[in-house]
């Protein structure tokens, strides 16, 4: 077993023990949390649903909405969570049984123009490392993946990934289904009229599919800043869903709903308490700033031993004078040794933030090339393994992402 499942099995055992969980659930007696899963099991669905039914009143969304909309809770139980599935994939039939089994009402967001085709998700392309391709500009993404990969968003393929129409409609009685925009783009990496196009496009696709109407949006990959909150108001949408951690209340706006957690498809009832009150996430943050710490540290005194050990040279040679560049750099990088990259990134001026929107996160147009460059996949293979959430979430967090976007 990896050292990260069993830290995280750890932490999850620890936090039930403290009872946090329990703790949580009082305190938010009277908000609304959304779960999100994107492509589970069957028989963990089935679990999660036991324990979730024993503990939790499960509401379809669309009451939720309405309350938000009339800013009245009053008929909203305590201890509301809603079921929230993403993406849309072929799998995601089998949970029909599983909610009627516990009379449970979920909300799937599809990917309108991969549903009921042969298309394949891009960020499923095996070695995709879409956790920094997400960022890239579309039409750059585009180019690479058709160059490395032999994809295009349109390419059919032999097996089918995401649920059908006749899927579709066989699970209406037990879920609705929103839009997750057309082929699962970041939508800050598309220009303004493409953009109103994917927000357009995929609302109209979904209610084809359904022949029911189309609401609800929700974020590829959760990002997003205030130009794409204003395009999904101006499309028509009566909400929008981040992946931001967080609860629900009457005063929450309804077009950046939070959730909860993102669940994966492992996750044993345990770790789903754990979820629920926010540990892990909290948990993993600690640990991860910690490690960080710990490594500039480390670096830091390398970097001092070193100049320690420098040899003496004759001053005003040509000699002393490289060495002095050289302490020099070597004083620059100390500096930026005092605080944690994450930390450094929240206070860089607001037009090296934007300038880096192009370059997904590098600090010049000449690394964000490079970055560019990267090899990007096996043209020939695809994996299953979800590569976002909370299972998987030590690239930028979404509060990042609207940052450096503009929110």
């Amino acid at each position: 077993m990896k050292a990260s499942k069993v830290f995280k099995r750890a932490l999850a055992h620890l936090l039930v023990l403290t009872g946090i969980p329990d703790m949580v659930r009082r305190r938010t007696r009277d908000r609304v949390g959304i779960l999100l899963y994107h492509d589970p099991s069957p028989e963990v669905f089935d679990l999660h649903l036991g324990y979730l039914r024993r503990h939790y009143e499960l509401i379809p969304f669309s009451r939720l909405v309405d309350a938000l909309t009339r800013r009245d809770f009053s008929t909203i139980p305590p201890h509301s969570l809603v079921i929230h599935i993403d993406d849309g994939y072929a799998t995601n039939h089998r949970l029909r049984e599983v909610m009627e089994l516990h009379d449970v009402h979920a909300t799937i967001y599809l990917c309108s123009h991969i549903a009921d085709t042969s298309r394949h998700f891009w960020s499923k392309l095996k070695g995709g490392r879409s956790k920094w391709l997400s960022r890239v500009e579309n039409t750059r993404l585009l180019d690479k993946l058709s160059r490395e990969a032999g994809f295009t968003p349109d390419r059919e393929y032999p097996e089918r990934r995401a649920l059908s129409r006749e899927e579709i409609r066989g699970m209406s009685t037990r879920a609705d289904f929103q839009s997750h925009g057309r082929f699962h783009f970041s939508l800050p990496t598309l220009d303004d009229g493409t953009l109103a196009a994917d927000l357009r496009e995929s609302r109209d696709r979904v209610e084809a599919l359904t022949g029911l109407p189309c609401l609800h949006f929700s974020f590829p990959f959760g990002d997003y800043g205030s130009r794409e909150l204003e395009a999904v108001q101006r499309a028509g949408y009566a909400s929008a869903r981040t992946t931001e951690p967080g609860w629900i209340s009457v005063d929450t706006d309804p077009f950046r709903l939070p959730i909860v957690a993102d669940v994966a498809e492992d996750v044993s009832v345990a770790r789903l308490r754990a979820h629920l009150s926010g540990g892990m996430r909290l948990g993993k943050r600690i640990a991860f700033r910690g490690l960080t710490h710990h490594l500039h540290e480390a670096r830091a005194r390398a970097l001092m031993k070193r100049r320690r050990a420098r040899p003496s040279v004759p001053s005003g040679s040509t000699a002393s004078r490289a060495a002095g560049h050289a302490v020099s750099g070597r004083e620059e990088d100390l500096a930026r040794l005092e605080h944690p990259p994450e930390e450094r990134d929240h206070h860089r001026p607001g037009d090296e933030q934007e300038r880096e929107r192009d370059g997904f996160g590098a600090r010049d147009p000449v690394q964000a090339q490079n970055r560019d460059e990267r090899p990007l996949l096996d043209p020939d293979a695809e994996e299953g393994d979800r590569d976002e959430g909370d299972e998987n979430d030590e690239g930028p967090h979404p509060s990042e992402v609207q940052k450096r976007y503009g929110n």
